[in-house]
């Protein structure tokens, strides 16, 4: 947490932020999203030195540019950590971006992440897509992951540079989105690196930002209109705070001079002057304040009457029957020098110079063929849909088609002969079997019925089938081979299914084996499937298609925090359309559509979760733990609600588990010094947690002990107006927001109420949320308003400073294990009232935490009644603690029970009730002095005084002989942190101990001997 600021300070904040954000208001940002891992997210560096923070810098304020790194992130999503599984990227997706950045990969390169790189195309397609198709329609770069110069964290320099760069190239062009180099201006740099070799440091990441402002600075959507002979326009989008632009122009696009320089916030120039018939290219670069960015995209224009680029004048449709002569041409106005088309059916070609295509389709089926006609001016398109017919010689064998899911015989090919239901390489059946008048070679199987033998490359037969469901399939190919080497594939309407089936070496043509392989996913319906020989010298007994259930790919263990949000996607092979769980922890559920499982748990353990996913086919299953971190109560215990919750008294845990703080320390020092929250004296006794940022959160884990409805009182302070925060229970809010009054002071408390909807008895998980910086906390009280009278709960631990009312005594910091006050200053007929609720009428034992220096009595009162003396020994100090117990019968219900003080001198910390001793949770002891080798206060006479202390302190023992100047070693008895403290003459300087409960020990008789103070 930060610490507060004083007003002077926060003032000259707020004028400052107000001056800075009124200009922000006169024009429309550009918002730049930055997605990337840990270079991204300033892994090793300061925020301000990440190279999103520097790049809008560098941009200015025409940009609004956001940081959504997430370190350790990867762009595969069955890596370790997809970033599209990350906090991060549902944030990115609702910042409506004008342009997006994407630098990942590096951490796709770890050699556990780079097996799955088949899907690295994909999954990077898919992440350009999901932006692309945002309402902010934004402009997409992806970036060139930066050089790794060591192998830590797994990263391989080598897989970016010769596997995963090529790709990303790739991806480039087929998305047609723009690439920026991150990793030539790095290389040969490991001085921009930290030490790591992986992350570079502020100068390497101010060399990114510079680059890629570079690349978003350059002018868009530039484009030249031709106005007369001698004249062309130019306009383009200004995206940055430049200088000026500068406009290049060209005659071959590949020698360029400087046009023209015209000032900052020009968007158009016309150029003049120019020949007639003549083609011009042109670009512009912004100059900003490190150089020139980028150039836009290049334009040409040409000063005659317009640009003439071919337009397709032939149909758009065609029709032919598969192994018959085809023939189309391609018509175009305008000169074409060149032809193309993309797209065609194997057996059909094009050629480039004339734009005729023609051959003989092998396939059947419908086809979108791409078309296009080319000259000097430019390139036309135009989609061609081309209708293949099945021949009508070629029918299925059995006159019906084939069924998938299920088994083909390859001796079943379709009816049609050669070129129309196969190709085979002689007009000969070489088995001379079953068909004995065709081509295809077909013999006795040792399996049973036929085989196809005598296979060489290019032979080819087809069947008609028909798909019954949808889905992914394992092909099983039965084949057989004396050797190693053949290969085939299979093909449904044209487009290959299969792969390369690999044919193993069976040892010989009829002792058979069995190659799988998975399909994608195949549709309903009709189709032609094809069995292509790519090398031969094997035999094939018959292809068998099963649908594949659904396999989950899920880590074995999932882990959560107790309250806080969690999400997880059930990932699966082979399409699921449908997804369960079972076993689920309370406050975690499954969309059944997305496999999405959501929500805030709000049990603590591990638990066995069965995860389910449908298709067509079948379920496939997976049992899963999910292992949700608890925290544990501070004192041992729940606390009771309705009661007093003290914000110090926070459940352990640590970090994101019992708490979330900004920073690692406790800025005051205070009670828990070793953690994050700023715990701090209080003003009205014991502590407080301030130095509060917005954001932050403390869990406590409480029992409810009524259900119904509560007035929730909290206790707080501020200098400061309009600040506020809000109370949940097992992740639901329960207050809504409370607003903090401006009290005007740090310490200066006032109570704020609100009420809370119905709630349910029972262990459960409260969580104090800071909505907002800039006040203070003492404790939260909750009121049953159903049972306005009810106490605190019997059994259970009541803290002695917690009464409703009291005569004569006063509260002091204690030196007792995990305690803030106790009450102190205790004189005979002094006394405190407690309201107490006792769920159970019967007996109890009740166990008082007193310390005396000289003994005294208390007793346990209930109206006029007396239910138990308990005579209080000198326990060796006021600060030295004992538990004494007394036996008491109770009823049930509420009541008020009173502490007299029958005799004075002494000190109470707590007070508890139980029923079953052996239940009680064990007493946290505190490691005293005697652990050191001190003997108990009780052993030797000794007095310090003034105590409680201010400024000095005086040991009186006339044993010490000690005179003149000397130090005495002091430890404080919260926190265990020791101080060596000047002395002269015996009396101590102790004014500037921070307050406390302090241990002085010393040497008398050969015994070292503690004696107990307060410093105030």
């Amino acid at each position: 947490m930060l610490r507060h600021l004083n007003q002077r300070r926060l003032g000259v904040i707020l004028i400052t932020a107000i001056i800075f954000l009124l200009p922000a208001a006169s024009f429309a940002q550009t918002r730049v999203s930055c997605l990337g891992a840990s270079v991204a997210a300033g892994y090793g560096v300061a925020p301000s030195e990440a190279y999103p923070s520097q790049l809008g810098l560098i941009l200015g304020s025409g940009f609004n540019v956001s940081n959504f790194g997430e370190s350790g992130s990867t762009l595969i999503e069955r890596a370790d950590f997809p970033y599209v599984e990350r906090p991060n990227y549902p944030r990115a997706l609702a910042s409506s971006p004008n342009i997006v950045t994407i630098e990942l990969g590096s951490n796709d390169s770890k050699p556990y992440n780079w097996a799955f790189k088949a899907d690295f195309i994909a999954d990077y397609s898919k992440l350009i897509d999901t932006f692309r198709s945002l309402p902010s329609h934004p402009v997409i770069y992806i970036c060139l992951p930066v050089p790794a110069y060591s192998s830590n964290f797994d990263l391989s320099n080598e897989i970016i540079s010769n596997e995963m760069i090529p790709l990303i190239r790739i991806i480039a062009a087929q998305k047609n989105v723009r690439l920026i180099d991150l990793n030539t201006p790095l290389q040969n740099h490991p001085d921009w690196y930290q030490s790591d070799g992986i992350h570079p440091n502020a100068t390497g990441a101010r060399r990114i930002a510079e680059v890629i402002a570079t690349e978003l600075a350059a002018p868009a959507n530039l484009t030249a209109a031709v106005i007369s002979k001698n004249q062309i326009n130019l306009n383009w989008t200004d995206r940055t705070n430049e200088t000026n632009f500068k406009i290049q122009r060209s005659t071959d696009s590949l020698t360029w001079t400087d046009l023209a320089t015209v000032p900052a916030n020009t968007t158009s120039y016309q150029n003049t002057g120019l020949t007639a018939t003549t083609r011009y290219y042109y670009r512009v670069s912004a100059t900003i304040s490190i150089g020139s960015s980028s150039f836009s995209n290049v334009v040409s224009a040409s000063t005659a009457a317009g640009a003439q680029i071919p337009v397709i004048t032939s149909g758009t449709t065609a029709t032919t029957t598969a192994g018959a002569s085809f023939q189309y041409s391609i018509t175009a106005t305008n000169s074409p020098q060149s032809y193309n088309a993309t797209g065609l059916p194997e057996g059909l070609n094009i050629n480039s110079q004339t734009g005729v295509i023609s051959g003989r389709s092998l396939s059947s089926g419908l086809f979108n063929v791409v078309i296009s006609a080319s000259n000097a001016d430019g390139t036309a398109f135009k989609n061609l849909q081309l209708t293949i017919n099945i021949p009508a010689a070629q029918l299925p064998f059995n006159g019906t088609p084939l069924i998938i899911p299920g088994k083909i015989e390859t001796e079943e090919y379709d009816k049609g002969g050669q070129g129309v239901a196969y190709s085979d390489a002689d007009s000969t059946n070489n088995g001379g079997l079953f068909r004995p008048s065709e081509g295809v070679d077909l013999e006795a199987c040792s399996e049973g019925s036929y085989d196809q033998g005598y296979t060489l490359a290019g032979e080819w037969a087809k069947y008609t089938v028909n798909v019954t469901a949808a889905g992914s399939y394992t092909l099983q190919a039965r084949v057989a081979a004396p050797g190693v080497g053949g290969l085939f594939h299979v093909e449904l309407d044209g487009v290959n299914i299969s792969g390369a089936f690999v044919v193993p070496n069976t040892t010989g043509y009829q002792t058979w084996g069995t190659a799988t392989v998975v399909t994608p996913v195949l549709s309903t319906g009709k189709h032609v499937l094809r069995v292509i020989i790519d090398a031969g010298g094997f035999n094939i007994n018959y292809l068998n298609f099963t649908v594949n259930n659904p396999v989950i790919q899920h880590p074995d263990t999932l882990r959560g925090v107790i309250v806080t949000p969690l999400t997880d996607t059930v990932r699966a092979l082979f399409n699921p359309t449908s997804f369960a769980a079972t076993g689920l922890p309370a406050g975690l559920s499954i969309n059944t559509s997305t496999g999405v499982i959501s929500g805030i748990p709000t049990q603590a353990g591990n638990f066995s979760v069965n995860l389910s996913a449908t298709n067509i086919s079948g379920t496939g299953s997976k049992t899963v733990i999910f292992a949700i971190q608890g925290t544990t109560p501070f004192k041992g215990s729940p606390i009771n609600l309705p009661g007093k919750v003290e914000v110090e008294d926070y459940d352990l845990g640590g970090q994101n588990i019992a708490y979330n703080d900004f920073d690692a320390n406790n800025h005051s020092g205070q009670y828990r010094p070793t953690e994050g929250v700023d715990v701090e004296g209080c003003g009205e006794g014991g502590y407080d947690i301030g130095g509060i940022s917005a954001g932050e959160w403390e869990n406590y884990t409480v029992n409810v002990t009524q259900s119904g409805t509560y007035t929730l009182q909290a206790r707080v302070a501020s200098p400061n107006s309009q600040k506020s925060f809000h109370v949940e229970l097992n992740g639901k809010n329960i207050s809504g927001p409370i607003s903090v009054p401006n009290t005007g002071n740090w310490q200066i408390y006032q109570t704020v109420a609100v009420m809370t909807p119905a709630l349910t008895t029972g262990k459960q998980t409260l969580r104090i949320v800071m909505d907002s910086d800039g006040f203070n906390m003492n404790y939260l009280t909750f009121v049953s308003n159903d049972n306005p009278q009810a106490g605190f709960a019997l059994p259970g631990r009541v803290e002695a400073e917690d009464y409703s009312s009291m005569f004569g005594i006063q509260l002091e910091g204690t030196g007792d294990i995990n305690g803030s006050q106790n009450v102190g200053f205790i004189d005979a007929n002094d006394w405190m009232d407690y309201k107490v609720t006792v769920q159970t009428a019967g007996a109890y034992k009740f166990n008082f935490r007193v310390a005396s220096p000289g003994g005294g009595q208390l007793q346990l009162r209930t109206g006029s009644a007396t239910l138990a003396t308990v005579n209080i020994p000198s326990t060796g100090g006021w600060q030295t603690w004992q538990t004494l117990s007394a036996n008491v019968n109770l009823p049930a219900g509420n009541q008020t029970l009173r502490i007299f003080a029958s005799a004075g001198g002494w000190n109470i910390n707590w007070f508890e009730a139980t029923q079953d001793s052996s239940s009680r949770p064990a007493a946290l002891a505190f490691t005293s002095l005697d652990n050191m080798g001190f003997d108990k206060e009780s052993d030797v006479a000794v007095n310090v005084y003034p105590n409680p202390t201010e400024g000095v302190l005086t040991v009186d023992l006339p044993e010490l002989k000690t005179k003149g100047k000397g130090t005495y070693i002091v430890y404080n008895k919260v926190t265990g942190l020791q101080f060596t403290v000047p002395s002269y003459n015996n009396v101590l300087d102790v004014s500037r101990l921070p307050s406390g409960v302090y241990v002085v020990g010393f040497n008398v008789h050969q015994k070292r001997v503690q004696k107990t103070f307060v410093k105030l």
